[in-house]
């Protein structure tokens, strides 16, 4: 019989013109609008014309050559054979003619770019300062650096030039293959061929040998899983036949309304229907079940022999107490549309227990709202209660005589179908008969979970029990149902008032008998029986303290390189040397959310406005990261005593959440910094909704009357609270973008007006502004990619993906206008909208949302690039992500909707994508169990990254590692300046 896992889980509330002159406005509109007609046809392509991409071919038909043509002037010449990408810079082996005044020592690199001339695709539309469609180029080099100041010898300078970008697996920095501590446990489920463990915090099912060595990675599904037999999941068509995989979020009141709107989940790749609580897991007769619940209860299941899915695995058939109660028919019909919907199971810890015969499944820990005092019993294949009651007990009706519980927890069955459920509150295990029936009370403190021996009928008990006076959790074996004397007793850990839930499993096929139990997020254990009590045979978090790499390495951890000593800063404070991969400790310094570098290697800081004050510091991480006052930046006393000299007065708002969404930093230390801004006067209540919406479920921003009152003490100090000037057609409140000169002096004031949501931002040597915003681009009159996601195994379409937009703006910067500001336009640009807008596009259409129409258009901007993601349109914006604009002028984006990376160059045309869709499995470098094909890189859902000259890094949390890469080219020529 083949395997199959079935989840039960919660639902908790993405023309050519001349390079060397700036487009104008309206050229580049009616290339953008002439290509947007023709993107019908090309409806997979993230550009649009006078944008283009490169050809694959890397070879030069003339090799580069540099001559000498006056004073510190030298021209470079190559010619190459097709309109690849190429990237020209002058190269310093030694470090040895590079400026002065820089804290670069210690950086222990063989080579080093001093002039980082030019990059991008050759062509029509090839960036400054590249000839435009030509094969044949001639740059030329003033003798200066980056800085701009005279190289001291550049006769020893190397001029190097590559064609055709080619990133390399290089090495993989935190991933363990026993770490369960970083993503903590969730569930267990033992079978006779191996052991199931399910983490919760980024879903993972991994299969361990009985002696806890990993095996595989079952969920996120292997990367060489027909993606049609993963029913129940989601697809996209992301190019002609090209089919990139995606979890089911349809949700809530509509089956196919994802939590963000989105056929991406925004969260990365999770199990249909939400996230996993703790909970009680079981496996017998071939299916694996395991539970979960917040605001209803869903079932999916897994082959848990080959990680594919069946038709039982469609994911919006919630479990509903009675058919026409509940919200979905057993077919899976929408019945009523209310989110909230009497009938609907809940419930954050479900214990599941299935029936020796396969038949039934049990289910306590149901939660009501409230109550929590009855166990169903469903239908193995319907997953219907019968009758649409409780098989044992009544809701919202606690008791203590043998009709009723308390509270029912832990649950299993034995061999003969007898069902066992804890009843912690009445200190006993009650056991029932298949038939209902009361067999028997067994007394027990405390008990939480229960395990009965297939073969013995011994009960493995986690409780709560005392000795002494001193309260603990033990581990409890007793003989069995007929004879429940106690046997032996293990303490796991101290009692405490707010106990983590424990998780139980028992393997009976080894002898002795083992047990899994995790009784705290950050231990999971196997303890073998022995005649005096239990041993440990395996302590998992020993095993991750084995490791070279700090504790808890996963999350969603913003990254950013230090470019100039090859470092990697994960979650701003863990510092990796990304040549050796060795871990060098971590970084002291306070209240940053996001950080920068410079060419200098300076650090720039932005703080967070909420744990910590708003503003950006900049510093020297050779000096233990003091301070380097900004001339312009302004005196600051800062939480816990600290005290600072000159940081940028940013305009940030801690309003509806705390953390801001980027800051960017170029050669010369100019710095580019996103503010969220929720100050609305005299229109206070266009905001208000904001705050609810990115507050659901989250405590670490302001209510708004929290805010507003905030806002009325800064006034009463005198202090300015920044608003933004209303202008027809400008959103009032959102991100906003600004750039402060190296000194620290504003440049521009609101560089770009406002975006709902900005992800990310960058700025380069000439001025230009990169940004993410939350508004997916409109291709072929309709919103990139609308339409080409499924539900597997239906002919349901999924919702339209969400995802970003990446934009370039101008020194003079732009303004994003919107048909959502509350102050409209007389009239609206007379051209389509450039974006669907930050609503979700119904069925793609620049037209309607819920509060009325909606579209933005990019008034001037350069180009612009679709896929960014994860972002979201609305609510809670913790799913983000950072794009990264390098030295080079080149635009990495995070492009969860295909499992890959986007690079840009600076005039907008597309380099390549990087990567391909892959579980822990596959991108671990040739040895790879998995492969995925091309350059054997492979990710998940990449939020955030990070690059150097050299290297690109990437975060991915799904697979609870970070991807490092190497820079490399297909076709590469240097030649000395000096020959």
């Amino acid at each position: 019989m083949r395997k199959i896992m079935i989840v039960v889980l919660a639902v908790w509330s993405c023309v050519a013109l001349g390079a060397d002159d700036p487009p104008s406005q309206g050229s580049r509109l009616r290339a953008e609008a002439t290509a947007g007609q023709a993107g019908a046809a090309c409806w997979w392509k993230p550009y649009s014309g006078p944008c283009t991409e490169r050809e694959n071919v890397f070879e030069f038909t003339e090799k580069p050559a540099v001559k000498a043509v006056g004073i510190d002037r030298y021209e470079i010449s190559f010619a190459v054979k097709g309109n690849c990408d190429a990237t020209v810079g002058l190269i310093d082996s030694d470090h040895s003619t590079g400026s002065t005044g820089s804290p670069q020592a210690g950086s222990g690199q063989a080579a080093k770019v001093v002039r980082h001339l030019a990059s991008g695709v050759l062509g029509a539309n090839a960036p400054a300062p590249f000839l435009k469609n030509s094969l044949k180029q001639v740059i030329v080099w003033n003798g200066k650096d980056d800085l701009g100041e005279y190289v001291k010898e550049p006769g020893k300078l190397t001029v190097r030039v590559s064609l055709g970008l080619k990133p390399t697996f290089s090495r993989l920095l935190g991933w363990q293959k026993q770490d369960m501590m970083s993503n903590p446990c969730r569930g267990i489920a033992i079978d006779k061929d191996g052991v199931y463990v399910l983490s919760g915090g980024n879903p993972q099912l991994r299969r361990f040998d009985r002696d806890g060595n990993y095996v595989k990675t079952l969920f996120p599904p292997a990367a060489d899983i027909p993606i049609d037999k993963l029913k129940g999941m989601e697809k996209l068509e992301y190019e002609p036949g090209k089919w990139a995989l995606h979890s089911y979020v349809g949700h809530w009141a509509q089956p196919y309304q994802a939590e963000f709107a989105s056929s991406i989940s925004a969260w990365g790749i999770y199990l249909p229907g939400g996230g996993v609580p703790v909970q009680q897991v079981c496996l017998a007769d071939g299916f694996f079940t395991y539970t979960g619940g917040a605001k209803e209860v869903r079932m999916f299941r897994i082959r848990v022999s080959d990680g594919t899915s069946d038709d039982q695995s469609i994911a919006w058939r919630a479990v509903s107490r009675s058919i026409g109660v509940g919200r979905y028919t057993a077919d899976g019909k929408l019945l009523r549309d209310t989110y909230y919907n009497n009938g609907e199971f809940g419930g954050s810890n479900i214990r599941a227990a299935l029936s020796p015969d396969g038949k039934w499944i049990y289910l306590s820990c149901i939660n009501l709202n409230p109550g929590c005092n009855a166990v169903y019993r469903l239908d193995a294949t319907t997953r219907e209660p019968m009758g649409g009651k409780p098989w044992m007990g009544e809701d919202r009706k606690p008791g203590s005589d043998n009709a009723h519980f308390s509270s029912p927890a832990g649950i299993d069955c034995d061999s003969k179908g007898r069902v066992y459920i804890c009843d912690p509150v009445n200190n006993r295990i009650q056991v029932y008969l298949p038939d209902a029936t009361h067999l028997k009370t067994l007394a027990v403190d405390s008990p939480d979970l229960v395990r009965v021996h297939p073969q013995t009928g011994a009960l493995y008990v986690v409780q709560k029990t005392r000795d002494q006076g001193v309260s603990f959790i033990a581990l409890s074996k007793f003989k069995s149902v007929d004879d429940p004397q106690r046997m032996l007793v293990y303490r796991l850990c101290d009692a405490v008032e707010r106990q983590p839930a424990a998780i139980l499993s028992l393997d009976s096929w080894s002898s002795p008998a083992r047990v899994w139990v995790s009784y705290a997020p950050d231990r999971l254990a196997i303890l073998e029986e022995t005649e005096k009590g239990f041993k440990v045979v395996r302590d998992f978090k020993e095993d991750s303290k084995k490791s070279d790499f700090p504790h808890h390495m996963v999350g969603n951890g913003k990254m950013s390189c230090d470019a100039v000593r090859e470092k990697l800063y994960f979650n701003g404070e863990q510092v990796f040397d990304l040549a050796t991969g060795k871990y060098d400790g971590q970084a002291k310094y306070a209240g940053g959310d996001d950080i920068a570098f410079d060419k200098r290697g300076f650090m720039h800081v932005h703080f967070n406005p909420g744990f910590y004050m708003p503003g950006v510091a900049r510093m020297n991480p050779l000096r233990g990261y003091a301070e380097v006052p900004y001339d312009y930046g302004e005196e600051r006393d800062g939480p816990w005593n600290s005290k600072w000299k000159g940081v940028l007065p940013v305009k940030d708002q801690p309003g509806a959440k705390y953390f801001q969404d980027g800051v960017g930093v170029n050669m010369f230390g100019e710095v580019v910094v996103e503010s969220n801004i929720y100050y609305v006067p005299k229109m206070e209540d266009s905001v208000a909704d904001t705050f609810v919406n990115q507050r659901v479920g989250w405590q670490d921003g302001h209510g708004f009357s929290d805010f507003m009152r905030r806002v009325q003490d800064m006034q009463k100090r005198g202090e300015e609270v920044y608003y933004i000037t209303r202008k027809p057609g400008v959103r009032l409140h959102g991100g906003t973008v600004w750039v402060y000169e190296s000194s620290g002096r504003l440049r521009k004031g609101n560089t770009v007006g406002a975006s709902s949501f900005i992800n990310g931002v960058g700025l380069d040597e000439d001025g230009a502004v990169y940004f993410g915003a939350a508004s997916p681009k409109m291709v072929g009159g309709k919103a990139f990619l609308a339409g080409r996601g499924r539900v597997i195994g239906t002919d349901k379409p999924a919702f339209p993906p969400f995802v970003g937009t990446v934009m370039k703006f101008p020194a003079s910067g732009g303004d994003v206008i919107s048909m959502s500001s509350p102050i409209p336009m007389d009239e609206w640009p007379k051209r389509p909208c450039d974006m669907a807008g930050s609503g979700i596009p119904i069925g793609g259409e620049c037209s309607q949302w819920s509060s009325g129409k909606t579209g933005d258009w990019a008034e001037g901007v350069e180009w612009m690039y679709a896929g960014q993601g994860p972002i979201v349109p609305w609510g809670c914006s913790c799913p983000n992500s950072r794009i990264y604009t390098d030295w080079f002028k080149r635009t990495f984006v995070p492009e969860t909707y295909r499992h890959s990376i986007g690079v840009v160059d600076t005039a907008g045309n597309l380099v390549m994508h990087i990567g391909k869709y892959g579980n822990a499995d596959s991108g671990r470098g040739p040895d790879s169990p998995v492969k995925v094909g091309g350059d054997e890189i492979a990710m998940a859902h990449v939020q955030y990254l990070a690059a150097t000259d050299n290297y690109l890094c990437l975060c991915d949390p799904p697979n609870e590692r970070i991807t490092v890469l190497k820079l490399n080219y297909h076709a590469e020529e240097n030649v000395a300046v000096g020959r």
